[in-house]
């Protein structure tokens, strides 16, 4: 049984740990994760984020504006319209030397 009904799937994160310590990287930690998905001009996205840590969560449409933002969140569901955007972008992040699991879900209306 799907969390928002009929609608088709454009992102699913499950697990994935956001803050992972990687001396690779700047900054040595993994605490931005951008994820780009498609969708079509004028739907709704249906967003379902849960962490077990604060967590903030930003969609970002194709111009690199900001459609929703929340801070601090473990556990969240929101309605995003798309607008005029072919593309859009989950962003997660957490402050430096902070971990967080994260499970996502993107669905979007199939009209």
């Amino acid at each position: 049984m799907t969390l928002f009904g009929n609608n088709k799937p454009v992102l699913e994160i499950k697990g994935l740990l956001v803050g992972q310590f990687d001396p690779k990287v700047d900054g040595f930690y993994k605490n931005v994760m951008p994820f780009r998905f498609d969708v079509k001009k004028n739907r709704t996205i249906h967003v379902s984020i849960r962490s077990d840590a604060p967590v903030d969560a930003a969609i970002v449409d194709g111009k690199g504006a900001t459609a929703s933002h929340v801070d601090r969140l473990t556990s969240s569901e929101t309605d995003v319209h798309t607008g005029n955007s072919r593309e859009m972008s989950l962003v997660l992040g957490v402050y430096p030397g902070e971990k967080a699991t994260v499970d996502a879900e993107i669905r979007m209306d199939k009209k």
